[in-house]
């Protein structure tokens, strides 16, 4: 309903009474493109899907992370600190150290999980774009059938 709505619209706005010569299917067929509401949500559709393949394409990608620390022991008081690193227990009694780290994460583990996800989005952003297409022949093809109504009309009022 929608969509009629639009072509009777643009069919109605490109008429000029006086001159039915002057209508052009060319530029009817480009106002109906670029106006349709349809085709505009069917694209942004598209880039939607497009992106959330980029968001899928980006897990497979390692981590970095970067990281420094700065530990100073007040010199009055000069305490000893334990850190348990795993089962192993380190003793300290510096007054200053510092760490600098660099980590690289990369999980094997979920490599074909995320392969797998990639080549459904790819299948449906195939789907999203083969029903862009579909829509698209339709609006054409019901412009042309009310072009040629009109076309018919216009030959009988002669």
């Amino acid at each position: 309903m929608n969509s009629k709505f639009i072509l009777i619209t643009i069919i109605i706005t490109a008429i000029n009474i006086q001159k039915l010569q002057a209508i052009d299917y060319s530029g009817l067929k480009q106002l109906l493109i670029e106006n349709s509401k349809e085709l505009q949500i069917k694209k942004y559709n598209i880039d939607i899907e497009k992106e959330e393949l980029n968001i899928i394409d980006s897990q497979s990608y390692p981590s970095i992370s970067f990281g420094f620390n700065i530990e100073k022991s007040n010199l009055l008081e000069k305490k000893i600190t334990s850190t348990s690193v795993g089962s192993s227990s380190l003793t300290t009694d510096n007054l200053k150290k510092s760490y600098s780290y660099i980590n690289l994460n990369y999980n094997l583990y979920s490599f074909g999980r995320i392969e797998q996800k990639k080549q459904k989005q790819k299948h449906i952003i195939n789907v999203s774009s083969y029903e862009y297409c579909l829509t698209k022949k339709n609006l054409i093809l019901k412009l042309l059938e009310y072009y040629y109504n009109l076309l018919n009309s216009k030959n009988r009022i002669n």
